[in-house]
């Protein structure tokens, strides 16, 4: 390993200042001690010479040598990240960028305690001395205010600990290393470069930062039913890139790359984070801010409609819209019932006849007194009704013989009470396809209890890894092909035959869950066949206007309340 004078030799012939740092001196600003005499002609005017270097470093010195930052260092600048989460994070946010070819060419050195990480640049107009690019305020005793760093820069007038250092050196008793390279090679960036640098940093600030966010008190369900393209895109704002949950926005006055604004990456990931001004705004604080000049009151008198991105322009949704449109094979709609349910009937012929994937079949088979023929719609030849006769039979015996009378490759349960979104079958069959699989359902739906007027949302085991599809809350959603069914038929029952169905022994089958909501709305109503266990922990109150799924589709369903 080289000594302490052969390091510091080398990084003077690369242009760069070295101080040397006494292990007993006070910490300094800069997080290191001080020198053991005045450097200042060092920090400002001109680099030590070999013979300088000598008298520091060499013959064993207990001495440390640190950069000097700034133009004596040919604008030598240091961004200092303190801990290893705010590192991780840093690192997601300048990827975020495609800033991944810009880390791999810096000098970086970590130390040994909590993960500290400094990274080196050059760059025509370093900061003077240090600047803050993140902090939060630490609880503290009344009138006292600490704050706790989490990046800052090292400027112009300012020094850094390098590797080779004795702990005792630096502030934190911590021996840095070089991760890649040493300051052998200090890459000048562009003035973008370093600012996406400063501003991913700037963005930690959303992470911690609660003092900053403007979160005005909001009418109910607003920030839950109101996504932020619904707000910012009709401003003109543009969402250049997301990542996850993380987003990064640009108002129109920016003309640059880097960051404007970032979404998802707060405490609270539902944040706006504005980096220039470090405040961070609540959906609803950022739809008064910037609508109404930060009138509350008068934002809270404005309903807004949620905002649902179209299902097809997703990255899946238009894998899955290529699938549909390359094949369509035939599908046929299983609908078990009975006599007695005839009031269900027309509102559910209707959410077949609307279903936006043409090549489709109904099936409907009736038993029981009530001969339910009257209600088909003879110009509809998709339309296929089949009566038993007055013996009930079991839901999972109807199921047999409506899937024995299908046509179709593909089967898909089509309740009568349930209500159904036209692009129901065209997305699960396109995501069937796309997935190559032999199941699809939805392990994500809504809810309505008609004699509460209560709207559920549920969120299943199957949302968390498709091997839990097992786990699915309504047999009204599965889609699967012909011979899923005729491996292993539906038991004779008529409670949980869907569950039984999907539970058989041997399934090894592959599965596709679709997590859109807005495709399904379970109904119960006192009579239903499957039991919805609402005390379930995998149920909560959905707090948005079912109005805005159903449409006049929802008056019918709220009409039974007078059955």
């Amino acid at each position: 390993m080289p000594s302490l004078f052969e390091l510091a030799l080398a990084y003077t012939k690369v242009g760069i200042s070295i101080i040397p740092i006494s292990p007993n001196g006070v910490t300094g600003p800069n997080g290191s001690k001080d020198t053991p005499f005045d450097c200042s002609e060092y920090i400002s005017r001109r680099i030590a010479t070999p013979v300088e270097l000598c008298e520091w470093f060499a013959g064993g010195s207990p001495l440390g040598l640190a950069a000097v930052h700034g133009p004596v260092s040919g604008g030598l600048e240091c961004l200092d990240l303190l801990y290893a989460a705010v590192v991780k994070l840093f690192r997601q946010l300048v990827t975020l960028q495609g800033g991944d070819n810009l880390l791999e060419k810096l000098p970086i050195a970590q130390a040994s305690v909590e993960g500290r990480t400094r990274l080196y640049y050059r760059c025509p107009s370093p900061v003077c001395e240090h600047t803050w690019l993140a902090q939060f305020e630490v609880p503290s005793e009344p009138g006292v205010k600490l704050l706790q760093l989490l990046a800052f820069v090292h400027g112009t007038g300012s020094w850094t600990v390098l590797p080779g250092s004795p702990a005792a050196c630096d502030g934190s008793n911590a021996v840095y290393e070089w991760v890649d390279r040493g300051l052998s090679e200090v890459p000048t960036l562009t003035e973008d470069e370093r600012e996406l640098l400063l501003e991913s940093a700037g963005c930690l600030n959303a992470w911690v930062d609660r003092s900053a966010i403007l979160a005005p008190a909001c009418p109910d369900g607003f920030d839950s039913s109101v996504s932020w393209e619904k707000i910012l895109f009709p401003l003109r704002w543009k969402k250049i890139k997301d990542f996850g949950e993380m987003a990064i926005w640009h108002s129109p006055e920016r003309t640059k790359p880097g960051y404007c604004a970032v979404s998802g990456i707060g405490f609270n990931s539902d944040l706006l984070y504005l980096v220039g001004t470090r405040r961070a705004y609540t959906k609803f604080g950022a739809f008064a801010s910037f609508y109404f000049g930060g009138d509350f009151e008068k934002a809270r008198s404005v309903r807004v409609r949620p905002a649902h991105p179209c299902r097809w322009e997703t990255p899946r949704g238009m894998c899955y819209l290529k699938a549909v449109r390359k094949a369509q094979p035939p599908v046929s709609c299983i609908m078990p019932t009975t006599g007695d349910r005839r009031h269900f009937i027309p509102q559910a012929i209707k959410c077949f006849q609307r279903q936006t994937y043409s090549n489709s079949e109904l099936v409907i088979l009736c038993d029981g007194e009530d001969d339910l023929s009257d209600l088909i719609p003879c110009a509809d030849q998709r339309v296929r009704y089949f009566y038993l006769g007055r013996e009930r039979q079991t839901i999972g015996t109807k199921r047999n013989l409506a899937c024995e009378r299908a046509r179709g490759e593909l089967i898909a349960h089509f309740d009568d009470d349930d209500w159904f979104h036209p692009d129901r079958l065209s997305f699960q069959v396109g995501a069937l396809l796309a997935e190559g699989a032999d199941f699809c359902g939805l392990p994500l739906i809504l809810c309505y209890v008609v004699c509460s007027g209560e709207v559920l949302v549920s969120q299943m085991p199957a949302l968390l890894h498709p091997s839990l599809w097992h786990e699915l809350p309504a047999g009204a959603s599965f889609l699967y092909r012909r011979d899923f069914w005729s491996r292993s038929p539906f038991a004779d029952v008529s409670l949980d035959e869907d569950g039984i169905f999907i539970r058989a022994e041997g399934r090894q089958d592959q599965a596709v869950m679709v997590s859109d909501y807005r495709l399904y709305v379970a109904i119960i109503h006192g009579v239903n066949t499957s039991d919805y266990r609402r005390d379930s922990s995998y149920w909560s109150p959905w707090p948005g206007d079912l109005r805005e799924i159903m449409g006049a589709d929802l008056d019918f369903y709220l009409s039974l309340r007078q059955r």
